[in-house]
């Protein structure tokens, strides 16, 4: 029916797939290749297909730890639309929406030359921009990874997402938000201005940071920063108007995970993942 969305479902064990999905996503390529057992299961359904690697071409580039990057994201999309796909779609954490975002502007792309599938672990199926959900809008959203009681992915689509649909309009709910993205270093100093009064986090990984708010006497806060869920509750970190200056320690508890055990052979890996933070005002 036009105007409802679709249910998707996705894993790297086929047999785990329902017969009850609108839509199904399968890989192309890396050790989880599954397209040509997705197919052949579910005839005449809507098949995604995803590229873990940006050399390789697919209807999705899966742009997280051990996978696609940011960087690579942008070339990506204009090899896909050189082959004739209008709004080839990227893959990537809620949390590294709007990094990804920044990735595509600075290469000469809109929003509206791709579409967003964002991962957000919520439990509650939903669409990021909607509903009440504050990170960047998507035109699809995996919004658990344990549908129907077991290791299962499932994702809400918009109508249009198997379509040529332009880019849903963006959802800001009155907030300001200036991503800064860390770089590859263990601590960062973050600036703040008067009118911030929250932060938002975003990260691939599981990490434990520490907030040392400068100009508050003695204050500081830990935060646990995981993939897809992306900060201490959608409403962030408040800030003491007091303070001038936030300094960032990562990975404060030495427990983070990376480089990730099953990354490449050979392949060069920061020291660590990307981090990003929102500054919210008002």
């Amino acid at each position: 029916m036009a105007g409802t969305r679709l249910v998707m479902y996705d894993d790297v064990t086929v047999s785990l797939l329902p017969s009850d999905g609108d839509a199904y996503a399968c890989y192309v390529d890396g050790r989880y290749a599954n397209c040509d057992q997705v197919r052949a299961k579910f005839p005449g359904k809507q098949i995604l297909t995803i590229a873990v690697f940006a050399s390789d071409d697919a209807d999705c580039l899966d742009v997280e730890q051990g996978d696609a990057t940011n960087a690579q994201a942008p070339g990506w999309v204009k090899r896909q639309q050189a082959r004739g796909v209008a709004r080839p779609v990227v893959y990537t954490s809620a949390g590294n929406a709007t990094a990804l975002a920044g990735a595509m502007t600075a290469a000469g792309l809109s929003r509206s030359d791709y579409k967003l599938w964002s991962a957000h672990y919520t439990g509650v199926a939903h669409v990021c921009g909607t509903g009440g959900c504050t990170y960047p809008r998507a035109d699809a959203s995996q919004w658990t990874s344990s549908s129907h009681g077991r290791s299962l992915d499932e994702s809400l689509c918009e109508p249009g997402f198997f379509g040529g649909a332009p880019a849903p309009a963006p959802t800001t709910g009155g907030q300001e938000m200036a991503l800064v993205v860390l770089p590859d270093q263990p601590v960062v100093m973050l600036p703040l201005g008067a009118e911030i009064t929250r932060l938002r986090f975003g990260g691939h990984i599981t990490e434990k940071i520490k907030l040392d708010f400068l100009g508050v006497s003695d204050a500081s806060q830990t935060v646990d920063v995981s993939y897809a869920v992306a900060d201490a509750g959608q409403a962030g970190v408040a800030i003491n108007p007091k303070c001038v200056n936030v300094r960032v320690v990562r990975n404060v508890d030495g427990t983070m995970a990376w480089p990730p055990p099953d990354a490449p052979a050979g392949q060069p890996m920061s020291a660590f993942p990307p981090l990003s933070i929102w500054t919210v005002a008002g």
